[in-house]
C-alpha cells in the first residue's frame, strides 16, 4: 500500500515509518520510549502492514528479511538461547531447515503461552549456567541473538538423544540427527581446534567417552569406504 493510499491519521503514519525505518523487530518498550503505545500498534497490525511475531514485539516485513527474523523477535521478547536443531541448522550441521525453533529458557522461568507466537516454538528449561556456558552471540536482523556454539551444539545433541544413558536427561533429539550433526562437525575445517573444543565441552558435561567412541566409529567407517 503506497503512502498516499493509506489516508491514515498522522500518529499512525509516524509510528509506521518509525518501525519501518528501524529495519528490525522492535519491542513494545522501545516503541513506548518513542511515544508509541500498544493501541497504536494494534491499529497498525489491523492494517496488515505490521506483524506481531511474538507478543510485545512488532515488525514491518520486507523482502530483505532474514529467514530467521522470528529468532530476532523471540530474543527481544524472552531470555532465550537457541539450541538443538535450530543451532545445528544455523551452523550447517544438518540438512534439515530451521523448522520449529528450539529455544532454551531459564529453568524456573514461565513457559510462554502458545498464543504468544505467530508460529510454533519448542521451549526447553535449562539451568542458568547452561544459558551462559559456550553460548555465542550472533546478529540476526539487527538483533543480538544467543545460540549455543558449534561444539556445545554437538554435545547437547548427544546428551539429549537416546544414545546417552545419563539419568535425568529427557531425550528430545533423534539419534540420526545427532549422528548427522557430529559427522558434519568433523567433516572439514581445523580438525585439531574443533576436536579440542568438542573435548573440552564434552568433558565438562561428562560425556566425552561416549562422544569420542561414536567419532571413532564414524571415522573408521569413512576410512573403509574410501578404500573401495
Amino acid at each position: 500500500m503506497d503512502d498516499e493510499e493509506r489516508n491514515w491519521h498522522g500518529y499512525l503514519e509516524k509510528a509506521y515509518q518509525f518501525l519501518r525505518s528501524a529495519g528490525r523487530p522492535l519491542a513494545a518498550e522501545e516503541l513506548a520510549a518513542a511515544g508509541i503505545n500498544r493501541t497504536t500498534m494494534s491499529q497498525l497490525i489491523s492494517s496488515g502492514l505490521v506483524e506481531r511475531p511474538v507478543r510485545g514485539v512488532y515488525h514491518v516485513p520486507t523482502s530483505e528479511d532474514d529467514q530467521r527474523v522470528m529468532w530476532a523477535a523471540i530474543s527481544l521478547g524472552y531470555d532465550a538461547v537457541f539450541c538443538f536443531m535450530s543451532a545445528a541448522s544455523f551452523y550447517g550441521l544438518t540438512e534439515e531447515g530451521a523448522g520449529i525453533p528450539d529455544v532454551a529458557i531459564p529453568e524456573y522461568g514461565r513457559v510462554p503461552s502458545k498464543y504468544s507466537f505467530e508460529s510454533r516454538v519448542r521451549f526447553h528449561r535449562w539451568p542458568r549456567a547452561a544459558m551462559v556456558d559456550d553460548v555465542e552471540i550472533v546478529d540476526i536482523q539487527g538483533v543480538s541473538v544467543r545460540i549455543t556454539s558449534p561444539a556445545r551444539t554437538v554435545v547437547d545433541m548427544y546428551r539429549h538423544s537416546t544414545l546417552n544413558r545419563e539419568p535425568g536427561i529427557k531425550p528430545v533429539v533423534m539419534d540420526t540427527a545427532f549422528i548427522d550433526c557430529i559427522s558434519r562437525f568433523i567433516a572439514d575445517g581445523d580438525q585439531n581446534a574443533k576436536s579440542m573444543a568438542l573435548r573440552r565441552v564434552a568433558e565438562a558435561h561428562g560425556c566425552w567417552e561416549g562422544i569420542s567412541g561414536i567419532m571413532a566409529v564414524i571415522t573408521a567407517t569413512k576410512d573403509r569406504l574410501m578404500t573401495f
